[in-house]
C-alpha cells in the first residue's frame, strides 16, 4: 500500500511503497512507468498539500538513485520531486544499510538542487555493518514552523564488543552531520555544496566516509580510495534519478579538475 497522514497541523507524512520500482520485481517488465498509479496518486497527494498550505515528509525504503530502483520510475519521481520542491521538505530512505544522503536536482537545470534524501542504516547488520539508527531534529512544533531538517544525529552498536564476554548492545553516539561537516543547516543547496567541497577536499571526503563506514571505530591503515573510488562514493550523493548522470558528471569534472 501506500498511504498519507498528518500527526499535526501543517505537516503532511506520505509513505511511498518503493516495491513498484525494484528492479526485482518482475511485473515492472509489464508496466515501469507508474504500476497501480502510485505515482499519480502522489501528485494528487502532493496537489492537495500544496493547495491546503501543508509541509510534506515522505518516507520511502528504496533510494530512487540507486540501480535497485527502475531507472523510468526513478525519472518520473524525480520531476514529481521537483514540481512540488517548496512543499517537499524532507525524503527518507533505507533499504541499503549504509548511511548516505541524496540530492534531487531540477531536470531543466542539473546544477541546481530542488530535494535532499536522509538514507538510514538499518537496526540490523545486513554484511559488515553495525546495527544503526538516527535521530532527527527538526524545526517544527510551533506556528511557523518550516518542517525542514535541522540537524542528523547517527547511533550505533559494536557488535564485535557486544559480542563479548560481558558485553552489552549499548548504542553510542556516532557524529552530529551538523558538527561533524561544519554546516549549518541541511537543506539541499547545503548538502549539495558540502558534495562539492568533498570533492575538492580529501581530507572532507575521509571523514564522510569515517561517519558512513558503520563497519568503523577509525580509517583503517590499509583504507585507500583512487579516482574512481572517489567518483563512484561521492557519485551515489548525488544520482537522485538513476536515469541521469549528468549530476554524476559535474562531480566527476570537480574531481579530474584536481588531478588527483
Amino acid at each position: 500500500g501506500f498511504f498519507s497522514y498528518s500527526p499535526l497541523p501543517g505537516l503532511r507524512v506520505v509513505s511511498i511503497n518503493m516495491n513498484f520500482c525494484n528492479t526485482e520485481n518482475w511485473w515492472l517488465l509489464l508496466d515501469n512507468y507508474d504500476p497501480v498509479g502510485e505515482l499519480q496518486w502522489l501528485m494528487n497527494t502532493l496537489d492537495l498539500a500544496e493547495s491546503s498550505g501543508e509541509l510534506v515528509h515522505i518516507l520511502g525504503h528504496i533510494p530512487p538513485g540507486s540501480g535497485d530502483c527502475d531507472r523510468t520510475w526513478s525519472h518520473v519521481f524525480n520531476q514529481i520531486i521537483a514540481r512540488y520542491e517548496s512543499t517537499i521538505r524532507a525524503i527518507f530512505l533505507g533499504h541499503t544499510h549504509g548511511d548516505s544522503l541524496q540530492v534531487y536536482y531540477d531536470p531543466d537545470d542539473n546544477t541546481r538542487p530542488v530535494a535532499a534524501a536522509f538514507i538510514t542504516p538499518a537496526g540490523t547488520t545486513g554484511s559488515a555493518h553495525n546495527p544503526s539508527f538516527k535521530v532527527f531534529t527538526v524545526d517544527g512544533g510551533h506556528q511557523d514552523a518550516t518542517w525542514s531538517v535541522i540537524d542528523v544525529e547517527t547511533y550505533n552498536m559494536n557488535l564485535t564488543e557486544a559480542n563479548m564476554e560481558g558485553g552489552t548492545p549499548d548504542f553510542s553516539l556516532r557524529y552530529s552531520t551538523q558538527e561533524s561537516y561544519g554546516i549549518t543547516s541541511l537543506t539541499p543547496a547545503s548538502i549539495d555544496q558540502l558534495v562539492l567541497n568533498m570533492a575538492t577536499d580529501e581530507s572532507l571526503f575521509k571523514k564522510y566516509e569515517l561517519n558512513t563506514q558503520n563497519t568503523w571505530s577509525d580509517i583503517p591503515d590499509d583504507w585507500s580510495c583512487d579516482k574512481d573510488c572517489y567518483k563512484g562514493s561521492l557519485c551515489r550523493l548525488v544520482t537522485g534519478d538513476s536515469s541521469n548522470h549528468e549530476p554524476c558528471d559535474r562531480i566527476s569534472a570537480v574531481i579530474d579538475g584536481l588531478q588527483r
